[in-house]
């Protein structure tokens, strides 16, 4: 049985706060680096307000950032049954083999194993050849009617839409006083996806690395700044809002990481001999990613570290690695949030979401950005 006062500290409410829809942002910055930057400075329990540019400021040389360089693919497909012409939404989960996914399916009721879907842009089909293990997916066979020497995610991306978040709302207006916004077409080509962005296998994208350039990492690496790249996959899991009243009760999905070995054995290195230097990770999948780094194991014909993790970190974690954290501003009851939480305390968490709030700083995967030293 569960302490009552024990309890009371996994409480989902301490992970509640009132955002006003002006507050989310719904397009990004065209110039990344004018995002605006929160820094809170953990000793001295103080925030300044800055630009996403000066967090070079924060660096010094022989510090450590990680970055996700996972890439979006556009996982969300429409489609219709061969044998009936009934539309069918996929929202693409998981690689699970070489021409397999696991989906999400709208309306499932029309799926059964064996159901064969015409995938729009003429350039796939689809078989549903089982049930997934997680909530109510389905595992989907791909056959190449075209292009058949393309890997199956340049077919994906050219027939699916890049699945947006639901509170992003094309051609909803966006106030000047953010500054210059892409396009609505622009969003699906180059908005949501950082400029480090490499592999395919991500069904939303690890938005604390929008705010970085081409030009700021140069400028950061011209300060003697380790610039060292791992990949997590991100799943719809990293999303879904905690639904128990105890956190502790929440199960996080499985996401796939992988680590060059070049890259894994400089990371190891330097957390094992760091002294006074720092280690940066940019975003909470990074953050999952270098607590998880002891269950990797090498692959030795990828030639990378790899493992699957569902670390789940909230108040009461011990981090071993991560030293400083770069994030945006996350949904209430996220497990995003509950790892902000764990890095800085929930009251001091909560001192900053307000001072967010109330300085009019942007929300979500397009808003802001926080540093948390």
């Amino acid at each position: 049985m569960k302490n009552e006062n024990a309890t009371n500290k996994y409480d989902i409410t301490r992970y509640d706060f009132v955002l006003d829809d002006s507050k989310i942002a719904v397009k990004p910055y065209l110039k990344r680096d004018e995002a605006r930057l929160l820094v809170f400075d953990r000793a001295k329990c103080a925030m300044s307000s800055k630009n996403f540019g000066d967090i070079i400021d924060y660096f010094n040389s022989g510090d450590m950032l990680i970055l996700n360089e996972t890439k979006v693919f556009k996982a969300r497909l429409y489609g219709t049954k061969n044998e009936s012409g009934a539309r069918v939404e996929l929202l693409l989960l998981k690689r699970t083999g070489e021409n397999r996914f696991s989906a999400l399916v709208k309306p499932s009721r029309r799926i059964k194993t064996g159901v064969r879907l015409a995938i729009d842009g003429g350039l796939l089909e689809a078989e549903a050849v089982g049930r997934a293990d997680a909530d109510g997916a389905w595992v989907f066979e791909f056959e190449k009617k075209e292009l058949k020497n393309r890997d199956i995610f340049e077919l994906v991306d050219m027939c699916g839409h890049v699945p947006l978040p639901p509170y992003i709302i094309k051609n909803k207006p966006v106030k000047t006083a953010r500054g210059q916004a892409y396009e609505d077409d622009q969003i699906d080509r180059e908005g949501y996806q950082t400029v480090y962005a490499k592999e395919h296998g991500s069904v939303a994208a690890p938005t604390a690395g929008f705010h970085f350039t081409p030009e700021l990492l140069e400028k950061l690496a011209s300060k003697g700044v380790l610039i060292e790249k791992i990949i997590l996959h991100v799943g719809l899991g990293t999303f879904k809002l905690v639904e128990k009243d105890d956190i502790r009760d929440h199960t996080m999905h499985k996401e796939v990481i992988k680590i060059d070995k070049e890259a894994y054995a400089r990371i190891i290195g330097f957390i094992r001999n760091k002294n006074e230097k720092k280690l940066f990770c940019c975003g909470t999948t990074s953050v999952r990613t270098i607590e998880s780094i002891d269950r990797v194991a090498l692959d030795a014909p990828g030639g990378s570290y790899c493992a699957e993790t569902d670390l789940f970190i909230y108040d009461g974690y011990n981090f071993k690695n991560a030293d400083a954290i770069i994030t945006n501003f996350h949904l209430p009851r996220s497990t995003l949030l509950m790892m902000v939480s764990a890095f800085m305390g929930n009251d001091k968490m909560k001192m900053a979401y307000d001072y967010a709030i109330n300085n009019d700083f942007m929300f979500y995967s397009y808003g802001d950005a926080m540093l948390i030293i």
